[in-house]
């Protein structure tokens, strides 16, 4: 059988890049053709406006954008990894890291909520709009926004970020991958007041994906904490709106101080399973790279990570 090739950071960086700009075109393209297929079937352009402002238009959106991420997985895959780095089986009871799963999803929307819904304050403070995107309240809306805001985004992106990317950034340590994967989720957000809670979650997301080396694991995580903040904005009929007060400030303090708790850890216990794994490799010095090229690759990926974040900055100021 013939052996993989080694993805790099300047894999990572590369992709990163092109992700963004094929995400970008096929979410263009689909619309495009959406439009196409509806005037021909007879629709006025005040009725495809409404569709396309509807949880429908969403929803259509959203599977062409990440139909991308899907798509560079796929030939990543084929290319770099192996089925036991994505899909290994638990070596515990599956139901256990589910339930594992599902505690720090809701754990990490409560402990993060309170720093989050300051750090909109500040957002608001300085003039950029904080909302979040609203839909008619109805059951089918509901059902519609758990898979376009859920779903869709809990498995394309975690095939995107952690399989894709954490795999390519390992070349430079474990450690890295998971911070500099949680920054990269984070800038692709392009979100000023969504850009600490994806740094935040995408570390956990990180840690869960190496720890256990099946994408199950953060895809599910990552769809119970967007259900639940979803859920809580149908039921509770209103966005993350919140009064200034002195008890938020403690909630957020005090809350938030439990997570780095939580995270102190998680990463405890994801370095002492490297010590203890004597299969694991030094995926830091498993192959070597002579200078000229160790160069040009950190180059392209921390070239990649400062275009995106121009891209970033331009985006918010002009919004």
């Amino acid at each position: 059988m013939k052996s993989k090739n080694k993805a790099t950071i300047f894999t990572a960086g590369a992709m990163f890049v092109l992700g963004f700009i094929l995400s970008q075109f096929t979410a263009a393209f689909g619309v495009v053709l959406i439009k196409q297929i509806l005037i021909l079937a007879g629709k006025t352009s005040a009725q495809i406006e409404v569709f396309f402002d509807s949880a429908s238009g969403y929803l259509v959106q959203a599977l062409c954008m990440n139909i991308a991420f899907v798509i560079m997985f796929v030939w990543f895959y084929k290319k770099y990894l192996t089925k036991a780095e994505v899909i290994e089986k638990p070596n515990k009871n599956t139901s256990i890291y589910v339930l594992i799963c599902v505690c720090i999803g809701i754990l990490t929307l409560f402990l993060l909520s309170g720093i989050l819904n300051y750090f909109e304050l500040f957002v608001k403070f300085i003039g950029k709009s904080a909302n979040s995107v609203s839909y008619p309240l109805n059951t089918k809306n509901y059902l519609i926004s758990l898979i376009s805001l859920a779903l869709i985004p809990a498995i394309c992106e975690e095939l995107f970020f952690r399989g894709v990317l954490v795999n390519s950034l390992k070349e430079k340590g474990e450690i890295f991958a998971i911070i500099f994967s949680s920054i990269m989720f984070a800038i692709f957000h392009f979100s000023l007041s969504q850009l600490l809670y994806p740094i935040c979650f995408g570390l956990i997301l990180s840690i869960v994906y190496l720890r256990t080396k099946n994408i199950f694991f953060p895809m599910l995580l990552h769809f119970i904490n967007n259900a639940l903040t979803i859920s809580i904005q149908y039921f509770s009929h209103t966005t993350s709106q919140f009064s200034h007060s002195f008890l938020n400030l403690m909630y957020a303090i005090i809350t938030f101080a439990i997570w780095i708790v939580i995270m102190y850890y998680l990463f405890k216990d994801f370095k002492s399973h490297q010590k203890n794994n004597s299969s694991n490799v030094d995926l830091k010095n498993s192959y070597t790279l002579d200078l000229k090229t160790k160069k040009f690759n950190n180059l392209i990926f921390y070239g990649s990570i400062i275009l995106m974040i121009v891209i970033y900055i331009v985006l918010i100021c002009t919004y």
